[in-house]
């Protein structure tokens, strides 16, 4: 696809549930793989990865980064100075921000523009990221988009993953139900908006669900109901314009429920967005959450 949307990982997230259920998500994504064992990575299990990692690239479902450890430390020295001065940095965490900005190294021949996101287990370690990556004192508006939505229960073999990709009716859905987490949605925050207009997006929403677990009905694997939460930085327009951010917000989640539910909050600020309205921060797999507590 001409524009594509990346999940990125980190150099352990081969071994948790939201490797696998990222591949229903987005486009591709990053899978960065040491050389040689390090920390308590083996080599069988680099082994294991470098397999699953090359039949998904094949088939156009991921990327291999070849992990570079001494680049990764250049990385910390020129973007983390402060968390590297108190020692909170954590690198599980920060190996996601660093294969965002290596995705255009990757890029293939028939994609134009690429939006890398980084994937995250669990609120906390997004959290923790977030507060070692920006100066304390900068402070940015996000908005939390939360939903409940099927997904793969336990180990799935790769193949069936990509059957289910392959097939019309998921891709349709998928690239749908991604388009209005990332850019329908914000649009909707963006610009002021009618209530009808309001309407018609929780109804879009609706019936982009239905699409997505009528295609996930037809699969063989065990799937659970999970939540996934993702963020939104705004830029310095919409934060100034806070008033008419949060009516949009209530509209919608009020609209919504029990559909999705949505949040705004201040993080650090994690990147410059210039110009920009707004930019996906991240996404958050969490296991056996309700919306309420997203």
């Amino acid at each position: 696809m001409v524009e594509e949307f990346w999940g990125t990982l980190s150099i352990y997230d081969h071994r948790h549930p939201m490797f696998i259920r990222s591949l229903l998500l987005f486009d591709r994504i990053v899978i960065p793989i040491p050389p040689n064992p390090i920390y308590d990575l083996t080599q069988e299990e680099l082994d294991r990865l470098r397999v699953d990692a090359e039949y998904l690239q094949e088939h156009g479902a991921a990327k291999i980064y070849e992990w570079n450890p001494t680049a990764f430390d250049e990385y910390l020295r020129d973007h983390m100075k402060e968390a590297l001065a108190v020692g909170s940095y954590d690198a599980l965490y920060e190996s996601r921000l660093l294969l965002q900005t290596r995705v255009d190294t990757l890029k293939p021949d028939d994609v134009m523009d690429i939006t890398a996101i980084p994937i995250y287990s669990a609120r906390k370690g997004f959290e923790d990221a977030y507060q070692t990556i920006a100066p304390f004192e900068q402070q940015q508006l996000m908005v939390q988009l939360g939903q409940l939505i099927i997904m793969p229960d336990g180990v799935v073999p790769l193949a069936e993953l990509i059957r289910l990709r392959e097939s019309r009716e998921f891709a349709a859905a998928r690239i749908a139900f991604r388009d209005w987490q990332f850019k329908k949605l914000p649009e909707e925050i963006a610009h002021e908006k009618s209530a009808k207009m309001v309407a018609l997006a929780v109804e879009d929403y609706r019936r982009m669900l239905a699409d997505y677990e009528d295609a996930m009905s037809t699969t063989g694997f065990s799937k659970t109901t999970g939540a996934v939460s993702s963020f939104l930085a705004l830029g310095a327009g919409l934060s100034a314009a806070l008033g008419h951010t949060e009516a949009a917000l209530g509209l919608l989640s009020g609209a919504a429920s029990p559909l999705f539910s949505l949040k705004k909050f201040f993080a650090p600020r994690w990147k410059d967005l210039k110009d920009k309205p707004y930019a996906p921060a991240a996404v958050v797999f969490s296991a056996n959450r309700t919306l309420a507590e997203l």
